[in-house]
């Protein structure tokens, strides 16, 4: 169970997160009430890909680092530009197995923990709840395709290395050249 300051600064960090950002406040303070404070020590495993989603975390204090590993076996890093980090909400309400393993990468990590049982248990007793999420993950979903669907006009060009860039093609032509030849 939080105590009043806890329950305020996750309070505070799930209005900032994406999935939650449009719940009302007094069922964001339900939902913080709900969460469990949990610690982590460096490089230790928070999450594992592909276990079930047994709950849903908010880093409070700390630095952690997601990696999936693909069906070649090569380990990527998966990074978001989430604030406040949020780890398995996005599918923590299906159940659906964990996307990619979490990991805390400073020398202690504080997160707050909800279990998936809790958080089915709020949305079935509050259906306004499922609403707000739904609402705030469609804008996000909105915002997050605009920004991919920039006319190409529009688009505001980088800055460009026109001397690396012209030996390069110079050296890429050159090779081309005399593979044709071949």
């Amino acid at each position: 169970m939080l105590g009043k300051e806890e329950t305020n600064r996750c309070t505070r960090l799930l209005a900032r997160t994406e999935i939650f950002e449009r719940v009302p406040p007094d069922e964001l303070r339900s939902l913080a009430q709900a969460m469990k404070p949990a610690q982590y020590e460096y490089n230790q495993t928070v999450l594992t890909q592909g276990q079930r989603s047994e709950k849903m975390l908010v880093l409070d204090e700390g630095e952690m680092k997601r990696t999936r590993i693909k069906n070649d076996g090569v380990e990527h890093v998966v990074d978001y530009d989430l604030s406040p980090r949020t780890f398995n909400s996005m599918h923590v309400v299906a159940g659906d197995p964990v996307y990619a393993n979490v990991r805390c990468t400073s020398d202690q990590c504080r997160t707050f923990e909800m279990q998936r049982d809790v958080l089915l248990k709020h949305l079935s007793e509050n259906p306004g709840l499922s609403s707000a999420m739904i609402a705030a993950l469609s804008y996000h979903l909105r915002h997050s395709t605009r920004r991919i669907a920039t006319p190409l006009l529009e688009q505001h060009p980088k800055e460009l290395n026109v001397p690396a860039v012209t030996i390069g093609a110079a050296i890429e032509s050159y090779y081309r050249s005399a593979l044709n030849a071949l």
